[in-house]
């Protein structure tokens, strides 16, 4: 019988593993063996074991959104029109991609003033559908002398990576006239679910203040527009004395005085309102309150209701409320009238006879004035009477007295107007039993 050779080709499994993952590659091996009629024995076939692929984390889709930014202050004079004097920039990193975001864009003119928030309308700056093993945020906001200035520092930018450094320190180290404004860097781990567990987010660096968000999941409701106001305070407030004189033909003015306390590192201009809860706003101005200053500002008032009002000071900037202050004040009509010339009478005894009193009620206003007038004795007589006094006047009032009860008699004349006492008179007098 005819003999030849057959050559059969098995396969023969060759694992390598690279860069942490199993490759598995076939290699041919040829074997020869005689050709036969007779039947090969049986065998079980070879088990082959592959290398388990390792895990890797669960990276999710990540999203980052700026929503506003407020400069307290530009670091610059202030202008009527300016083109891109203010730039932000924010560097967003995980470690497969870089992204980078600048307001205004290059072809954008924007006037910023001190103390204005930019609404950046939720603007993605960067977005992922499998996030890297961190994420990494920079923000830095600075004043640039022109339009020019902006967009070289922007070009100068475009070849930034984080193995040069911070994008503050690459910052610093360009050539281009600048002054930084503020600046914020910070870096999520997986561990901390790349900032996306706290979502919204307000940080701050010298005069930057930006919001922003991080999500992973569906997207979050906006953010509430926020307030971003500088801190003055009113203080120091001094209202008229709790009773105030009134004179409604002859108004006397009275001092109200604040102090508007600036705590800001730039010169405002601060609008302020007085009202009254009896006769509503009745005063108001402007006034500008240098850095880390304050100013006074004092008022001469007449009032023309009597009564007890609350008055309340309002200051604001760009029309935003800043701080409040109330309290409440009495104005009473106290007119000018007094009591003089009193005079006693003397050697008085029980008796039947009756002595004089007289005094003299003097009215020092414009207008005649009705006054009660009132004797409080110690021990023996209660007696009182409304009289009109003339204005510019006077009015004496004389009475006549029985005397029942001897001893040292303590007594008080009080006048009062409506109820209030303007004045009051006090002395005593000896009075003698009836002779044996």
């Amino acid at each position: 019988m005819l003999k030849g050779f057959l050559i059969i080709i098995t396969m023969v499994l060759v694992t390598t593993s690279i860069a942490g993952c199993s490759t598995y590659v076939t290699s041919p091996t040829a074997i020869t063996q005689p050709k036969t009629t007779e039947r090969p024995a049986t065998s079980s076939p070879p088990v082959i074991t592959r290398s388990p692929v390792p895990s890797t984390p669960n990276s999710p889709r990540l999203t980052v959104a700026l929503d506003y930014f407020g400069i307290k202050s530009t670091h610059q004079p202030a202008l009527v029109n300016a083109a891109n004097t203010i730039q932000l920039l924010a560097v967003v990193e995980d470690g497969k991609t870089a992204k980078q975001f600048s307001y205004p864009s290059t072809k954008a003119n924007t006037i910023v003033k001190d103390f204005s928030l930019q609404d950046l309308k939720s603007q993605i700056i960067f977005q992922t559908t499998s996030v890297g093993d961190h994420l990494k945020l920079s923000v830095l906001a600075y004043s640039c002398a022109d339009k020019d200035t902006a967009l070289a520092i922007l070009d100068a930018f475009q070849s930034y990576n984080s193995s040069q450094g911070t994008a503050v320190q690459f910052y610093n180290n360009l050539p281009q006239s600048k002054q930084l404004i503020g600046y914020y860097e910070h870096t999520w781990s997986a561990a901390e679910n790349w900032g996306s567990s706290q979502n919204e987010y307000q940080e701050s660096d010298r005069d930057l203040t930006f919001w922003f968000r991080i999500w992973s999941a569906n997207l979050y409701a906006l953010v509430t527009k926020p307030k971003f106001l500088p801190e003055v305070k009113i203080q120091s407030v001094i209202l008229p004395t709790a009773k105030v004189s009134f004179e409604p033909y002859i108004p006397s003015d009275y001092n109200t005085s604040f102090r508007l306390v600036n705590n800001e590192p730039v010169d405002l201009t601060i609008n302020w309102q007085a009202n009254s809860s009896a006769t509503g706003n009745f005063d108001s101005g402007s006034v500008l309150v240098p850095k880390n200053g304050f100013v006074d500002v004092t008022k001469l008032y007449h009032y023309t209701t009597t009564g007890t009002s609350k008055m309340t000071y309002t200051i604001s900037y760009n029309g935003a409320q800043v701080d409040t202050w109330s309290d409440n004040m009495s104005v009473t009509f106290f007119p000018d009238v007094k009591i003089e010339n009193m005079t006693l009478p003397t050697n008085v005894r029980v008796g039947t006879s009756s002595y004089r009193t007289t005094f003299r009620l003097v009215n020092n206003e414009p207008i005649d004035i009705v006054v009660h007038w009132q004797l409080n004795s110690s021990i023996f007589i209660y007696d009182g009477a409304n009289v009109i006094v003339p204005k510019n006047s006077y009015t004496d009032i004389t009475s006549q007295y029985q005397y029942k009860n001897s001893g040292k008699d303590y007594i008080t004349y009080i006048i009062s107007y409506n109820g209030n006492q303007i004045d009051t008179w006090k002395g005593d007098m000896d009075i003698a039993s009836q002779p044996q």
